[in-house]
């Protein structure tokens, strides 16, 4: 009687134990984004009109004016590394809001509005990238527009899960380098 009364407190103590790290791990900022940074390219694909309005959701007006004078435009990629440094905890559903400040509306055309990869695993990191098309303005150089989009901030907000839903995330994204 008395090494099955210990087996159970030795079995509670481990169930115990295994919880509060289980809840240490999960609780508090467990989605990292590193890496941030901003690469402005030219526009020389060969797209047609009707691969922007389709697959951008450009208007026909703007999609006009980029396969017409492709030189006045930029592709810019914004990149960043997700990193969920939690052992039992995923993070799904991760959104994108986007924050962008009157003086880069001026030249932007469009913007994606979502993550490639909405959900990141326990201990995994990846890259993800937003792209976004900019019409340059007289005199305006690479340089220049890099600049600008700088000044964009995003929030990725999603929930994290594990045994059980542990509430939602909220993190900012600032860029920067090359």
């Amino acid at each position: 009687m008395k090494k099955l009364l210990i087996l159970g407190i030795v079995i509670v103590t481990l169930v115990a134990v295994y919880f509060m790290l289980y809840f240490i791990d999960v609780s508090g900022q467990i989605l990292e984004v590193s890496g941030a940074k901003v690469t402005v390219d030219n526009m020389e694909e060969h797209y047609t009109e009707e691969d922007f309005i389709q697959q951008k959701g450009i208007s026909p007006e703007q999609a006009k004016d980029i396969v017409k004078h492709p030189n006045q435009f930029r592709s810019v990629y914004l990149s960043f590394d997700l990193y969920n440094n939690s052992v039992w905890a995923s993070v799904s559903n991760i959104q994108l809001e986007v924050h962008i400040p009157e003086d880069v509306k001026r030249r932007l055309v469009w913007i994606g509005d979502s993550l490639t990869f909405p959900y990141v695993g326990p201990m995994e990191e990846h890259s993800d990238i937003v792209i976004a098309y900019f019409k340059l303005e007289e005199g305006d150089t690479e340089e220049d527009l890099k600049e600008i989009c700088k000044q964009i901030r995003f929030t990725l907000t999603g929930k994290k899960f594990g045994f059980f839903d542990h509430g939602s995330i909220s993190v900012p994204v600032h860029f920067s380098g090359d």
